[in-house]
């Protein structure tokens, strides 16, 4: 079994990223969301701006099963 560590990303001005996990050197962001839509621009663009070569996706009811399994 192979473990990623687990966190939260948050700015001062109150920017968020639900979930992080790091495995293999990079970081893969997780926005859940009960509806579906994306996560902010201004959140997605200083995220990826921080941390080049890491990925966002936004979990909703549309594809949380594939997430979990």
């Amino acid at each position: 079994m192979n473990l990623s560590t687990v966190m939260f990303w948050r700015t001062y001005d109150q920017k968020e990223i639900d979930c992080i996990e790091e495995h293999g050197g990079k970081l893969f962001g997780y926005e859940f969301k009960w509806r579906s839509g994306d996560i902010r621009r201004s959140t997605r663009t200083e995220f990826l701006n921080a941390y080049p070569g890491s990925e966002l996706t936004t979990i909703d009811q549309q594809n949380f099963e594939s997430f979990v399994m």
